[in-house]
Formats: structure tokens, sequence, C-alpha cells
């Protein structure tokens, strides 16, 4: 909870910005939800964000077969939009498995910091499944690492056993994959109300 209120004071702190921007006769910017829309570009994301990168390209040919054809595989972007510039700040690397969702890796810009873009995408990709039907969201192991420090504000932490448990239940559920718009900006203007928990 503390976390969704700090990702949407920011992003409410950020969209006043971009008023004040316009105002003033700039372009303003937006952040945009999309769903596989560049996954190359995803892929190149994790290259730079995870030195040395341990999706190569084997896996990659995977994950593009399970992207294009069987789309048991999405992206989740969240895009800085301003004027005719576009940026990938952050992006999630998600398996579909019945009523639940899979987060392989993700990245966020570090130069994008100031905007918690990482925070902001689980948050409002979150909100945006959990309106298709979907009901798990899961981050993978955790353990005490700063890397893994999201996790726990992200997620609820469960033990491996009632982590089994629950996604055994999910799985089991018929795939909400055909619900997914596959190559589209499902949020144009991200909102605080567009964000989980808020």
């Amino acid at each position: 909870r503390r976390r969704a209120r700090d990702a949407s004071r920011i992003l409410r702190r950020w969209r006043r910005e971009q008023e004040l921007r316009v105002e003033k006769g700039a372009d303003g910017g937006r952040l945009a939800l999309r769903v596989s829309t560049a996954f190359d570009t995803v892929l190149e994301g994790l290259r730079e964000h995870h030195q040395p990168c341990w999706v190569g390209p084997p896996l990659e040919r995977v994950w593009r077969h399970m992207h294009v054809v069987t789309r048991e595989l999405v992206t989740l972007e969240l895009w800085l939009v301003e004027g005719d510039t576009e940026t990938l700040v952050a992006a999630d690397v998600a398996f579909l498995i019945g009523h639940s969702v899979y987060v392989a890796t993700r990245f966020a810009l570090r130069s994008h910091r100031h905007l918690s873009p990482g925070f902001i995408l689980g948050l409002a990709s979150t909100k945006f499944l959990q309106g298709l039907g979907y009901r798990g969201w899961d981050l993978g192991a955790t353990d005490g690492s700063p890397m893994m420090a999201y996790k726990a504000e992200l997620a609820e932490v469960l033990d491996r056993p009632a982590a089994i448990a629950r996604i055994r239940l999910l799985t089991r559920e018929p795939s909400l994959s055909s619900t997914l718009p596959f190559g589209k900006e499902v949020v144009a203007d991200l909102e605080p109300r567009h964000l989980f928990g808020v």
C-alpha cells in the first residue's frame, strides 16, 4: 500500500510538471502502458540493464516463438512519450498461464529513476491485467538481495508450499491470453487511478 501511494504521488507530481510545460507553450509528456509492441526493444533494454545478461540468443529464439506464434509470452511496457520522442522506460517479460502471469524478468531505465518506472509499470500492469480477469501475478523467487527488494513491496511474499498451491490453482483455469490486446497501447496517459492499490 505504501509503495502504491508513493508511486501515485510521483505520478501526480510528474503530471503537474507536464501540465505546467504545456501552459508555457512546450510539449508535455505522457506515460503510456502498452502490451507487446516492441519485443526487440525490450530485449535490447534487458541486455543493457542486466550485464552480463542471462538472456542469450537461444533463449531469445524460444521467447520470440512464444511471443509471435503461441502468444504465451508478452511484454508489458511503460513508455515515456514526449512530442515525437518515445522512450521505453520499463518493461516486464511475462508468461501467461491460466489466470496468472509469471514475470520472468524486467528492467527499468536507471536514467528515469525519478519516475519510479518499475513500480509504476508493476502497479499499472497489475490493475490492467486484473481487469481482464487475471488473479495472480508471480514475480518469482526472492531473497535478501537489494535487486529483489521490489518484490516484497509489489506483491505478497509466500513460502514455497503456499506459492505452489496458489500457482496450481490459478494455472488450472482456462487461458486468458486471447483477452490480451497484443500490439496495443492499453492506457494512453497513465493517471493514479490506473495504478493497483491506489
